[in-house]
C-alpha cells in the first residue's frame, strides 16, 4: 500500500521540481546516508570509483570476448528459465521499446533488440532479472494468504535491486564496467541534485569515454521524471550501491547466525528489509509458506558462511601496511612501463 501511494506521488509530481524532492524522500539521494553511519552513497561510489581505476600497462589481457547478440542472449535465458525447478512460467521477448538492456517482470523477461552482451552478462542477468525480481513475484504471488507480495514499488526497490547485484557480485558475474557504471550513476543523482542538466550529465559521460548512445541512456535514467533542466533528478539510481551494502549486511549477519528460515524470507516476495521482522513472525504462525523459487546462491547455503566469514575477518585489516610491503615491486613495475605508455 505505502509503495502505491509514493508512486501515485511520483506520478503527480512528474516535471516539476517537487518531483526531485518526492524522488530524494522515497529512494534516498546521493548523500543519504548508510544505517547510522556518516558514510553516504556518494562515498561508496568514490571508494569504488578509486578502487576500480586500472594503473596497471601490462601486456597480459583477456582476448576480447565474443558478444551475444540479444537474440543469442534471449535463447539463453529461456534455456536456463526451462530448467529451473519447480517450473515457473516466465518468457523472454525482444522488445525495442525497452530502454534498459534488459528487464523483467512477474511473467516477461523484455530484451532490447540492438543491445548485445559480454559473455558474464548472461549469467548476471539470469540472475538478477529473472532469479531476483522475477522469482520474488512468483513467490509473492504463491503466498495464498499475502498474495499482495508479487508486487514490489519504491519502498522495496534498495532491497530487491541490492539483493539483485549480490546475487551479480556472489555469483563472480559483476564486471568492473557494470560496477563501474553504477558508481558514476550515483554521481550523476549528486551532480543533477546540484543543478546539473541532461545535456551536463552526458557531455560528462562522452568526456569520460562513454559513447554518445550510453552517455543519451544513462542521463535519461537520471533525468526522467524530473527537470532535464537539472535540480530535480530521479534518484532512484543511487539506491542500487545502497541496497547492495544493506543486503549484504543483512546476509552477513544472519548466515554467521545460521538463521536460514528467517533469512529466506527476503525472497519470499517482493520486500523491504524492514519487512523480514513482520514476515518471519508470520511465517513462524503458519500464514506464510517457504518460497518454492530460491535463486541458486541461496540453494547453495553452505558456501555462503565460509564466503560472509572471510570477508568479514579481512574486511577489518589495514591494508596500508600491505601496501607498503609491495611498494618495492609497485616500483618496479613503473619503471618496466614502455615510454609511450608513461
Amino acid at each position: 500500500m505505502l509503495s502505491a501511494v509514493d508512486r501515485n506521488r511520483l506520478l503527480s509530481a512528474i516535471g516539476t521540481a517537487r518531483f526531485g524532492l518526492l524522488s530524494r524522500e522515497i529512494y534516498g539521494g546521493a548523500r543519504t546516508a548508510f544505517w547510522g553511519d556518516g558514510k553516504r552513497n556518494v562515498d561508496l561510489a568514490d571508494h569504488l570509483l578509486g578502487r576500480l581505476e586500472v594503473l596497471g600497462w601490462d601486456e597480459a589481457k583477456d582476448r576480447a570476448p565474443r558478444r551475444h547478440s540479444a537474440e543469442e542472449l534471449a535463447a539463453e535465458l529461456t534455456a536456463r528459465i526451462a530448467a529451473h525447478r519447480p517450473k515457473i512460467e516466465i518468457e523472454v521477448v525482444l522488445d525495442d521499446r525497452c530502454a534498459s538492456k534488459a528487464i523483467a517482470g512477474m511473467t516477461k523477461v523484455r530484451v532490447r533488440p540492438d543491445a548485445t552482451f559480454e559473455p558474464w552478462e548472461v549469467d548476471a542477468l539470469y540472475v538478477h532479472e529473472v532469479e531476483t525480481h522475477a522469482f520474488t513475484a512468483h513467490n509473492g504471488a504463491e503466498q495464498e494468504l499475502a498474495p499482495f507480495l508479487r508486487a514490489g514499488g519504491p519502498r522495496t526497490t534498495a532491497t530487491q535491486e541490492g539483493l539483485a547485484v549480490f546475487a551479480e557480485l556472489h555469483h563472480h558475474a559483476l564486471g568492473t564496467g557494470r560496477l563501474e557504471r553504477l558508481a558514476l550513476r550515483v554521481k550523476m543523482v549528486e551532480m543533477a541534485e546540484d543543478g546539473a542538466s541532461f545535456l551536463d550529465l552526458h557531455r560528462w559521460l562522452v568526456e569520460r569515454g562513454a559513447t554518445p548512445r550510453d552517455a543519451y541512456l544513462d542521463a535519461a535514467r537520471i533525468c526522467r521524471g524530473g527537470l532535464v533542466t537539472g535540480g530535480a533528478p530521479f534518484t532512484k539510481d543511487a539506491s542500487y550501491l545502497a541496497g547492495l551494502l544493506q543486503v549484504y549486511s543483512f546476509l552477513s549477519t544472519f548466515v554467521r547466525a545460521g538463521f536460514r528460515d528467517e533469512l529466506e524470507m527476503l525472497v519470499a516476495g517482493r520486500i523491504a528489509l524492514d519487512d523480514i521482522v513482520a514476515l518471519a513472525e508470520l511465517r513462524a504462525l503458519g500464514l506464510l509458506t517457504r518460497p518454492r523459487h530460491r535463486p541458486e546462491w541461496l540453494e547453495r547455503w553452505s558456501t555462503l558462511l565460509p564466503y560472509f566469514s572471510f570477508a568479514s575477518f579481512i574486511g577489518a585489516i589495514d591494508l596500508a601496511p600491505i601496501e607498503a610491503h609491495y611498494r618495492e615491486l609497485v616500483t618496479l613495475a613503473e619503471k618496466a612501463k614502455p615510454p609511450r605508455a608513461r
